[in-house]
């Protein structure tokens, strides 16, 4: 159903636009850096290429392709939309036709979402709606779409046919009323109104505005309760320097334009605390740190007041116009509040994906306040992906639920070209996350730009206690499309947050996803061949670990590719045949410790994992580490070891749950240096010769890197050839005692 919006109100909003007048302003009107607690520490070259500086505003209103000022011939190509999966999590289509069919070479993207908290059956949906993406001003209108039955099916149009809009924000009060803010011009916003769940819209209201505005609505039932916020980018504004309107009467009006103290911010969001409080967050003007502002009596009618406005370290700059978002924003700065009635209540957190110092392009750091603002954490890291692996972790989400739950959601590209959109949370206010699990099939971001080469500037989140609903934009058809997921924390329909359950052990996770085995195994997400209910990924059955192909063979270290990648396991090695006067060990039992990474040869420069024996388990992905090299006093010459893996649900007191051992032998020349290789021999002895080779390869001359293979002292654990281990060396060229302990004592 097309949208009743009266055309002589827009009339009338025009008008009101024209007697406010339109700023232009400079391209760029960036104010410096206040405080300088988040510059940029990495190189100069990554600053520059990450840090873009827009030339002029985001969303520039161009002329519709029809000189009529009709909508655009829209393409007649259709298709059935599709629901997209990964494990419980499934995308629905919202942009679609009247039959539910997804229009080929169309575009949407940046939506925004409102739940209404009278009845979460009734969502709201808006995105930037480009009819064609031939057309090649880019022209877009207000795309939205409402779904009464949670998200599961959706009834899409267009507001306002004809009439250019862009940067969608949707938000709800506490009596279901739904609000579309809406940019029809450079520096007007008018906000539109739904009372009856988005099926028809009222007439729009002109509320000031500029670039990149966003608006947010108090629910917390005080006096401010129904007030309507909104902030914008002063750059591009009506009326600069003013960057701040309120709405009153429930949007039918906004009498006044303020201006939020200096530092002035952009590209930011808003949220109200419990107790009415506003709090504003977002990138300063020159693009070289953040800023966050609090008011507390925003919610009096009165003149806004402001507790204060200051710069914020979040362990990086935003980013714009780089990487996997060519003409866009790569994630705007969000704020939220904690509501819930526990001890975290009132707690400020603030999200961004940011550009950090080091060469990773983007990662999404996290700061928490539990004093109002008045102090915040040192930036959190929340992507676990491993630190300097290039990948761009962006358009950050977050979203808190009423028990005090943080959601976090962003676009991951480890696997470049594509992007994955993953999901973390937190039950600890942000100290620890859940490990990040995909909740989007992978798909390719570059597809299907409308002329305008970025998939928008933002998704949009809303939490709740047994879950979140997400909109966000993805090209699984091959063009931009907009999405609801439901990102369900209750797969069991138990009332209890899935989170709760494996807590309470009233579920299992075995493969430590966050989801519930029994889920997992409904879901396809993980295969019960034999029907235990227990995921076949979790069985205590492993591949064997996997030898290593190397063919030199080795004196005092034993080499070995373990199996079993993505798995966490622990490997444990004993000690099966040892030659005297070593036999007294045989049988004994230890554990591989971290490997460190250790330099062999600086051209090219090289490096080995090198690990010790130690007499805990340590649970790592082994599997994707590569080939691992394990010296100890505990490895000697000529000696067979056994090499075995125990996943990390599995009792390591049971040895059914060990793979199947990997026998590796060293060689009895353990200083044997320039003795034959090929083949290597088992019986040739060091001589004089192999002293002054060892000392040769080995010895740390100034500048040279440092070599462990070498480092025969125990009793000086440095990973360094010193005067006595050549010593030693020397020592046991003459027959003297091996100079090697044996086995440590382990309980």
């Amino acid at each position: 159903m097309r949208s009743r919006i009266l055309t002589a109100s827009i009339v009338v909003a025009f008008a009101l636009v024209s007697l406010h007048g339109r700023w232009r302003g400079p391209a760029f009107a960036g104010e410096p850096a206040v405080g300088g607690d988040d510059s940029k520490t990495g190189s100069k070259e990554k600053s520059e290429e990450v840090v873009n500086v827009p030339t002029g505003p985001l969303e520039v209103p161009v002329p519709a392709p029809n000189a009529d000022g009709a909508a655009g011939a829209q393409s007649v190509a259709l298709q059935p939309a599709q629901v997209w999966s990964v494990g419980p999590f499934r995308s629905v289509q919202v942009n679609i036709d009247a039959q539910g069919n997804n229009i080929i070479n169309d575009a949407a993207n940046e939506p925004s979402l409102a739940i209404d908290p009278t009845n979460p059956q009734r969502i709201v949906v808006g995105w930037r709606q480009f009819d064609t993406i031939f057309d090649p001003n880019a022209f877009r209108q207000a795309g939205v779409a409402y779904s009464h039955d949670g998200g599961l099916t959706w009834t899409a149009t267009t507001l306002d046919p004809g009439q250019f809009r862009s940067d969608p924000v949707l938000a709800a009060d506490n009596n279901g009323n739904f609000f579309y803010s809406s940019l029809p011009a450079l520096d007007t916003v008018q906000l539109l109104k739904s009372v009856d769940g988005g099926v028809t819209w009222l007439s729009p209201v002109y509320a000031f505005g500029g670039d990149k505005q966003w608006i947010t609505v108090d629910r917390t039932g005080g006096v401010g309760d129904g007030f309507i916020y909104q902030t914008w980018n002063s750059q591009f504004s009506c009326c600069p320097p003013n960057d701040f309107t309120r709405s009153t009467n429930g949007g039918v009006s906004f009498p006044t334009a303020y201006q939020i103290p200096t530092p002035s911010l952009k590209w930011g969001t808003l949220d109200v605390g419990p107790d009415g409080e506003l709090y504003v967050a977002g990138s300063n003007l020159g693009q070289s740190g953040h800023v966050v502002a609090k008011s507390i009596n925003v919610n009096t009618g009165g003149v806004p007041a402001w507790v204060f406005v200051k710069s914020l370290n979040l362990g990086g700059t935003v980013a714009f116009a780089t990487g996997p978002n060519p003409a866009g924003l790569l994630g705007q700065v969000w704020v939220a509040t904690d509501h819930s009635t526990g001890a975290t209540r009132g707690n400020v957190y603030i999200l961004s994906s940011v550009n950090p110092s080091g060469t990773d392009p983007l990662d999404v750091m996290f700061v928490r306040s539990t004093n109002g603002g008045t102090t915040f954490s040192a930036p959190i890291r929340v992507n676990a992906d491993p630190s300097g692996a290039n990948a761009y972790q962006w358009f950050g989400t977050i979203s808190i639920a009423p028990n005090g739950r943080i959601d976090v959601i962003y676009y991951d590209t480890q696997v470049d070209p594509t992007t994955t959109v993953r999901y973390t949370s937190s039950f600890d206010a942000g100290t620890t996350w859940s490990p990040s699990i995909p909740v989007s099939p992978p798909f390719n971001r570059s597809l299907g730009y409308p002329n305008q080469n970025k998939l928008g500037d933002y998704c949009h989140m809303i939490s709740d206690d047994l879950g979140a609903g997400l909109a966000y934009a993805a090209t699984f058809t091959g063009g931009q499309d907009v999405y609801f997921l439901r990102i369900e924390r209750d797969c069991n329909a138990n009332l209890i947050d899935d989170a709760t359950d494996i807590a309470n052990m009233s579920s299992a996770d075995c493969n430590a996803n966050q989801i519930p085995d029994e889920c997992d195994i409904a879901s396809g997400g993980s295969i019960d061949a034999n029907g235990n209910s227990i995921p076949d990924e979790c069985e205590c059955v492993l591949d064997p670990v996997a030898a290593e192909s190397n063919a030199i063979a080795k004196n005092r270290y034993i080499g070995f590719t373990p199996g079993n990648p993505g798995l966490m396991t622990a490997l444990r090695a004993t000690l099966v045949d040892l030659p005297p006067p070593f036999e007294a060990f045989e049988g004994t039992r230890m554990w591989v410790d971290s490997p460190l990474d250790v330099v062999e040869s600086p051209n090219p420069p090289t490096f080995f994992r090198h690990a010790r024996l130690t007499c805990a388990p340590v649970y790592l992905d082994w599997g994707a580490l590569g080939t691992i090299q394990v010296s100890d006093d505990e490895i000697v010459s000529g000696a067979l070891y056994e090499i075995q893996a125990v996943h990390q649900p599995c009792d390591p007191g049971v040895e059914s749950n060990f793979t199947t051992p990997l026998q590796v032998r060293t060689v009895a020349r353990w200083a044997d240096v320039t003795g034959p290789f090929n083949p290597p021999s088992t019986t040739t002895q060091p001589d004089i010769i192999d002293v002054s080779a060892l000392v040769d390869k080995f010895k740390n001359a100034l500048g040279a890197v440092t070599k462990a293979r070498a480092d025969l002292n125990p009793d000086v654990p440095d990973q360094e050839i010193d005067f006595a281990d050549i010593t030693l060396a020397v020592d046991a060229f003459r027959g003297l005692l091996y100079p090697f302990d044996g086995p440590s004592g382990c309980p």
